[in-house]
């Protein structure tokens, strides 16, 4: 048997959405194929070993922290071999082949846990560290992405201590204000008028020291999924329309009611080809691995196609478009964390 590590929670804004992530995992998950070790990261970043008192209801609605069993810690010293357990003032190894860090956001998807994991030699599920950090910060994806031919929507990066005395020269509203690392719309305005642009931009930098300013654009949202290493699929395209103002974190995550998900999306099959060529080339290009997310826009009045960014770990709720859409394409839940982990690096 496999030993598998699941890792989740974790520090970022984005902990009750990793909660809920694990918890569908291990409901969907073989377990006559995984011996399956589950750690839970609080929000104030403390590591513990769930107890065999754990359900996955607990995983998902956040009382595990009243379940564990004892503090852990990955050690970077591949000495130790695994999961450290420390318990009564003694330690104890568990093995581990492979982790699947389902971790949204910050500490997660920045390459953090990657390089850990590594030093460990410890493989795991989705992008090593610095392809996980580029894809993370927009700023730098974006221009990975225009390097490769790929189209994205206008945007200029500020840091936090850089003039705002020049947005609106450069660009005009409205315009969407985002924190550059960050995941799931935690931060994130729309600007319709000048007044609210400082609102915005204080937001934004509440989450990251550097911000990135988009020209908004009336558009459809559409997601592809990606499952491979060198060689790589690339799902049909799906759309999600909201009858929020924009996708963010509160339809994502709570009211879910407000959302539409078509899969597939429709589209004529030129343009469906062309999303998924960025897609596949989007990927390469980051180095990526495992598994991502692809996010595009297309302008409702130019019929343009742009990519929006690359998400190295998608969320594995119910309502998560990377499942329904590889669903879509005939791989069943257990079946797609199969090879998710069998293509673990």
């Amino acid at each position: 048997m496999i030993n598998l590590l699941i890792l989740f929670g974790g520090e970022s804004p984005e902990h009750d959405v990793s909660n809920i992530s694990a918890a569908n995992i291990l409901a969907e998950i073989d377990t006559s194929r995984y011996q399956i070790t589950k750690v839970g990261i609080t929000k104030d970043g403390k590591w513990y070993l769930l107890s065999d008192k754990c359900t996955n209801e607990d995983i998902k609605n956040g009382t595990w922290v009243t379940k564990t069993e004892a503090s852990a810690v990955i050690s970077p010293s591949k000495e130790h071999g695994g999961l450290l357990i420390l318990k009564d003032g003694s330690t104890k190894v568990i093995p581990i082949d492979v982790c699947f860090p389902v971790l949204h956001g910050s500490n997660g998807e920045d390459g953090i846990i990657q390089a850990l994991l590594q030093l460990a030699g410890i493989k795991r599920v989705g992008a090593n560290c610095l392809s996980s950090a580029m894809a993370m910060d927009k700023a730098v994806s974006k221009t990975i992405f225009e390097k490769a031919g790929i189209p994205v929507v206008p945007a200029m990066y500020l840091n936090k201590n850089d003039s705002h005395d020049t947005i609106l020269e450069t660009m005009s509203l409205p315009l969407f204000v985002k924190p550059a690392n960050a995941g799931s719309s935690v931060g994130c305005s729309k600007v319709f008028k000048q007044e609210e642009l400082e609102t915005a931009l204080k937001t934004a930098f509440q989450v990251d020291s550097k911000v990135l300013i988009e020209q908004y654009i009336d558009c459809r949202e559409i997601e592809c999924a990606v499952l491979g290493n060198e060689e790589v699929f690339v799902s049909t395209p799906g759309e999600i329309s909201t009858e929020s103002e924009f996708y963010d974190f509160d339809s994502k995550y709570i009211n879910t009611q407000l959302n539409h998900l078509e899969i597939p999306a429709n589209l004529a099959d030129d343009t469906k080809e062309t999303i998924k060529d960025y897609a596949k080339k989007a990927f390469l290009a980051m180095g990526l691995s495992g598994f991502s997310r692809v996010d595009f826009f297309i302008d409702k009045n130019t019929k343009k196609i742009y990519l929006n960014e690359i998400n190295t770990i998608p969320g594995f709720t119910a309502q998560s478009m990377y499942p329904l859409l590889m669903k879509n394409e005939g791989i069943s839940y257990s079946e797609l964390l199969d090879k998710l982990i069998d293509l673990a690096q």
